[in-house]
């Protein structure tokens, strides 16, 4: 029988799981749950009552045999394993030191054995994690891939040490459950040798699915995808910079249905990411109801799991990984009856979204420039890179932009975006920006830099605050809605530019936004500015059009 704590059992399981045998166990009353699973769990287990010795009995332990636990209670008892840690660390032996604690409510609340424990081995070990007490399913998922994430961490950097702080709160000494909860383990695997057995592995799974997806995230993948895309379904978005791929969001929208569910033909049984940043919450969400094995590309090695359902973290360049699959493909057998019914679903989907969204009547709006917008881009001699502004502008990009773009995506703040631009311009390459005002205005001191070059365009989608707001049925009775969530304006660009030295251009309508394009898109002596005025709950009703009118509501 076992504790009745899920954080207790999750790490159990998965220290079994991932192939650990012994465990060191020092007394205390806090840390009972874990010592008594880790008994009744069958590892071989040693007592040892003070731990300083503790510590390096383990690591003597850990030198004979590999990863060992090593388990103590709360208070001063973590800090006492510090010398034998750091030891750890320098030697790369790899322990699993596990601190019970007390919930978070009362640390440095003059509670008995409390201190901030989170984080006090630090610099000493590769990874550092606290588990959750909740046992809602984020909560179990979270603390599931908090162990994996600390015991796939012992095995990076040469190995070593990691710990994992285990808040558990009274009653202690319930031990009800029957068996230990049937734990996701997450594997590692080096995957760019094509001769290696964790990439023949892959392969074999790979090739044995029947509905194989591949998702590309924000990244530059600069290799033919042809190959790949005659053997499986290929998702890409406008961050992923990856050359004959139309984005997604289109293609969600379209076959979007009411329970926010796809048509279970559209349904992968195989799902490899080349990860990085996704804008669409629609592919997010679908991904995470698939439930099949998941496989991701991260040159790191971090487990990041975006779909929830992880099976193997790879370590190695995605696209390097990516051309030798498209090698190891192009001499492989074409696809079986069920795949090729598979993609095809995936495209007559892809050329039915793609017609319609360039169908679709939109009143004059942010969405309706973006769109016209970048039916003109072939104006441009050269096609300029796009920079896209976060919120509002990067989600019209993801249905609209005819190519990949650049967006300040890893946090998504509205800071900077003006300024990535002009860093991007310097090289003389023609460069266009895209963004919303809050972003522009916030940003306005990127144009008092000597490094702005006349081949640089901005088009600022100025409806007078963040509209993207406008979607928050419960901020629209909220005093506070406008003036501080939104940050209502009624500021121009003239003047900055006038400062500045940028051309000036603006829009209110469509016959005015013509006639300023084609201003826009020609060559010019000095860097050009379009702002265009817009209202922001027509925006959002306009993007929201466009979703509806995609899934055919």
């Amino acid at each position: 029988m076992f504790s009745d704590k899920h954080n207790v059992n999750i790490l159990t399981s998965l220290l079994v799981r991932h192939g650990l045998r012994s465990a060191v166990l020092c007394p205390g009353s806090r840390n009972a749950p874990l010592v008594h699973n880790l008994v009744q769990a069958g590892l071989r287990t040693f007592a040892v009552t003070d731990e300083r010795s503790a510590g390096f009995f383990a690591l003597g332990r850990a030198l004979d045999e590999g990863p060992v636990a090593l388990c103590v209670t709360s208070g001063t008892a973590l800090l006492n394993l510090l010398p034998a840690v750091a030891e750890a660390f320098y030697q790369h032996v790899p322990l699993v030191v596990i601190s019970a604690d007390r919930p978070l409510a009362w640390i440095d609340q003059q509670d008995g054995q409390t201190l901030p424990q989170a984080g006090a081995l630090a610099p000493f070990v590769l990874r550092s994690v606290s588990l959750p007490e909740s046992s809602d399913p984020e909560g179990r998922w979270f603390c599931n891939r908090l162990v994996n994430e600390a015991l796939l961490a012992m095995h990076t950097r040469g190995s070593g040490p990691v710990h994992v702080n285990v808040p558990i709160s009274e009653p202690l000494y319930s031990f009800p459950v029957d068996a230990l909860p049937d734990e996701r383990v997450v594997a590692h695997a080096v995957g760019t040798d094509l001769a290696h057995e964790d990439f023949e592995e892959f392969f074999r799974r790979f090739s044995a699915a029947r509905r194989p997806m591949v998702v590309l995230g924000q990244n530059r993948f600069s290799l033919d995808l042809s190959i790949l895309r005659r053997h499986a379904v290929v998702l890409s978005e406008a961050l992923s910079l990856a050359p004959g791929l139309r984005h997604a969001e289109p293609v969600l929208c379209r076959r979007e249905a009411d329970a926010g569910r796809f048509d279970s033909q559209m349904q992968p049984d195989f799902l490899l990411f080349a990860g990085g940043t996704l804008v669409s919450k629609r592919l997010k969400a679908f991904l995470r109801l698939s439930g099949c094995d998941q496989y991701l590309l991260s040159p790191s090695g971090e487990v990041c799991d975006t779909f929830q359902h992880l099976s193997v973290v790879i370590q190695t360049d995605p696209s390097t990984f990516l051309r030798r699959l498209s090698e190891r493909l192009s001499a492989s057998s074409p696809p079986s009856p069920d795949r090729q019914t598979f993609i095809d679903a995936w495209q007559r989907a892809d050329s039915t979204a793609s017609q319609c969204i360039g169908q679709i009547a939109l009143p004059f709006s942010s969405a309706s420039v973006v769109r016209e917008f970048s039916r003109r881009l072939s104006a441009f001699a050269t096609p300029p890179r796009l920079v896209y502004g976060n919120s509002s502008a990067v989600r019209l990009a993801s249905l609209f932009a005819p190519s990949g773009v650049f967006c300040n995506r890893g946090v998504n703040g509205i800071e900077g975006s003006l300024s990535t631009a002009v860093g991007l311009a310097a090289d003389r390459r023609p460069t266009c920006c895209i963004l919303g005002d809050l972003s522009f205005f916030y940003d306005q001191n990127a144009l008092w830099n000597e490094h702005v070059a006349d081949n640089l365009r901005i088009l600022l989608l100025n409806n007078g605050g963040g509209a993207i707001f406008s979607k928050f049925e419960g901020l629209k009775g909220s005093p506070a809605r406008e003036r501080f969530v939104m940050g209502r304006h009624h500021t121009s660009a003239r003047g900055i530019c006038l400062q500045s030295g940028v051309e000036y251009l603006q829009a209110s309508d469509d016959p005015s936004l013509s006639v300023a394009l084609d201003a826009f898109l020609r060559p010019s002596s000095r860097p050009m500015l379009l702002e265009v005025h817009t209202d922001a709950e027509g925006d959002w009703e306009a993007l929201d059009r466009c979703c509806r009118v995609l899934s055919g509501a």
